[in-house]
């Protein structure tokens, strides 16, 4: 049976708006990629969820929202509604005036007996109905036969398009030129947001791990180590879609969706340990709160190729200070080194710059930096400026060698630069590498 309620926002930027919630349920929030969208500044881009539970009736959920989902001015993560119930979010106050609507009809009717008919609606044959008299003739029978046969395939068209017609609009409607990376074909990418939270606390250290990815694919971290001097104060990484579209579908095989809303144990005296979560791909989303509690299996997954992912993606290692503090300086070392030797090998200069990165990277989480931090920033800035001194002298080269048909020489000096610029997504090797496929062709003609 289907149900329905119905709410009204009474206070907030959108008063006087309907809200109907169907079997379906609804999301709301300021992102446009709700189902119902607020234009309140206070709320969430995802706030909360209005929903049927099947023989219980409608309930709320907040989606993780930062200034929370109130019901009768008391803060809940999820709640069963009754009429007149008010729901608070942000600045908006949204009143339930009807819930859990039968819209089935024909309840105690006797069966096969016709619904009332109003007067004034229309009345749509499809030829199923006896006819009260027979028919007068051979061939007029004939004709309500194919009438009949007519009306049936119609009826099965409609069925079939009302089953496939979602499934084909989703699967064969590629937003951008990016295929499914484990099919290959085209698909409509899921968009992956998260908010997770992380908090362990004993007698000798509180930490706290805060990670939020946007619509965007925008990654903001915070780690907060108060009894070790590790930390991350604030660091954002733009993350490319097609690594958040694979890691949403190891998400989605990690059955994070199917676990309830709350896991809560007993509190042990000296330890807290909270794990929240707020996961949303397409059009799912879901939230888990773990406290005190032994982590659910899906959960502790889908939470461990978050972290992991994250790690990859920022460049952020965790550990111990004092032995990344030793393996910086290793880097520090081979960096300075490599540069001494950046006339014997193309490729050394750039390498000790990607030593001075692996050297940040491994004192992100550490506080204080050491003494040689500062140094080799200031280093790997002026390496980065020589290489592309460097880079240009070249360019100057091949240009000039191309513009009086000097083909070998211009190929002498993009290889350099393949060469010189290790990294193969870098703008410059890719200009370098189609030039030099350029002046082969033309060396080959």
């Amino acid at each position: 049976m289907s149900h329905i309620a119905e709410l009204i926002i009474e206070e907030g930027p959108d008063k006087g708006k309907k809200i109907t919630v169907t079997t379906a349920g609804v999301r709301l929030g300021r992102s446009s990629r709700n189902d119902v969208v607020l234009t309140d500044p206070s709320l969430s881009r995802f706030h909360c969820r209005l929903f049927f539970k099947p023989g219980q009736g409608l309930f709320v959920t907040d989606l993780g929202s930062a200034n929370q989902t109130m019901l009768n001015d008391k803060p809940i993560q999820e709640a069963m509604l009754s009429d007149q119930d008010v729901v608070t979010v942000g600045d908006t106050l949204i009143r339930a005036i009807k819930i859990d609507v039968p819209r089935s009809s024909g309840v105690g009717d006797p069966v096969g007996a016709p619904a009332p008919h109003k007067a004034g609606e229309a009345v749509v044959d499809l030829g199923f109905k006896k006819s009260s008299s027979s028919p007068s003739s051979p061939k007029e029978a004939l004709k309500i036969k194919r009438s009949h046969l007519i009306a049936a395939a119609a009826l099965m068209l409609l069925v079939i398009l009302i089953i496939y017609l979602p499934k084909i609009l989703t699967h064969s409607k590629p937003i951008g030129p990016d295929p499914d990376i484990r099919t290959g074909q085209p698909v409509r990418l899921a968009v992956l947001e998260l908010r997770y939270e992380k908090v362990i606390a004993s007698q000798q250290n509180i930490s706290r791990y805060f990670l939020t990815i946007d619509e965007k694919g925008k990654a903001t971290l915070t780690i907060d180590n108060l009894g070790k001097s590790t930390a991350v104060p604030f660091k954002q990484e733009t993350i490319e879609r097609n690594l958040l579209q694979k890691l949403a579908f190891s998400i989605e095989d990690t059955g994070f969706f199917s676990l309830n809303p709350r896991y809560e144990g007993r509190s042990t005296p000296g330890i807290h340990e909270l794990y929240d979560m707020t996961l949303t791909i397409g059009q799912q989303t879901h939230r888990t709160i773990v406290l005190n509690k032994l982590q659910p299996d899906e959960f502790k997954r889908a939470r461990q190729l978050i972290e992991e992912f994250i790690s990859n993606a920022m460049g952020i290692i965790e550990g111990d200070p004092e032995v990344l503090t030793k393996s910086a300086m290793d880097a520090f070392k081979l960096g300075k080194q490599l540069y001494d030797e950046r006339n014997i090998r193309n490729e050394n200069l750039a390498l000790a710059i990607k030593s001075m990165n692996d050297l940040e990277g491994l004192l992100n989480t550490v506080e204080p930096k050491p003494d040689f931090y500062a140094e080799a920033l200031a280093l790997r800035t002026n390496w980065k400026r020589e290489l592309q001194d460097e880079y240009d002298r070249l360019w100057f080269l091949v240009t000039r060698a191309t513009n009086v048909k000097e083909w070998a020489e211009a190929a002498e000096h993009l290889q350099v630069l393949t060469v010189m610029i290790i990294d193969q997504k870098d703008d410059r090797y890719k200009r370098a590498y189609n030039r030099l496929l350029e002046v082969e062709r033309q060396m080959q003609e």
